[in-house]
């Protein structure tokens, strides 16, 4: 389940940040891409996030 979707700058790029939730794992996923489509390729290790502000809810 999607619960964040946040839009970032970094050096003039843009790029955007989601997590989802997987309700049968408890386990919260994060992705970082410049485009709103978010693949396997595109998932990232919450401790690369560093510095980022994000706003976490479920639906």
């Amino acid at each position: 389940m999607l619960t964040s979707v946040d839009r970032f700058e970094e050096n003039g790029n843009q790029f955007f940040v989601a997590s989802f939730f997987d309700e049968f794992s408890k386990k919260t996923d994060f992705y970082r891409s410049p485009t709103l489509s978010f693949t396997e390729e595109d998932q990232v290790n919450f401790n690369s996030l560093n510095g980022l502000s994000l706003h976490l809810w479920h639906l």
